[in-house]
């Protein structure tokens, strides 16, 4: 299960819930469209975020916490993110 993946050029990053990660050969863009419509926000140029591992957005800060069986972890997003965040859980 992924927790979140970070790009890295035409690499990403995918945290996994096992606390484990693995590096993929596709670029952010391509795994979004993926896995677009799974519970995923694209938090910024770097980040996917899965909204299901999501636990506390800090509007001061503009920090994402994560909370996942494997770890835990705080990503910075851009404070117009933050806000679609805040969009989305209002629903």
């Amino acid at each position: 299960d992924v927790v979140y993946c970070q790009s890295d050029g035409n690499y990403a990053h995918s945290q996994l819930s096992s606390g484990s990660s693995e590096i993929t050969t596709q670029n952010l863009g391509a795994i979004e469209e993926i896995l677009e419509g799974d519970g995923f926000f694209r938090a910024s140029r770097s980040f996917l975020l899965n909204l299901k591992y999501l636990s506390r957005v800090d509007r001061k800060t503009c920090n994402c916490a994560l909370e996942y069986p494997g770890g835990s972890c705080s990503i910075k997003i851009p404070p117009k993110k933050v806000k679609m965040l805040e969009t989305t859980f209002s629903r």
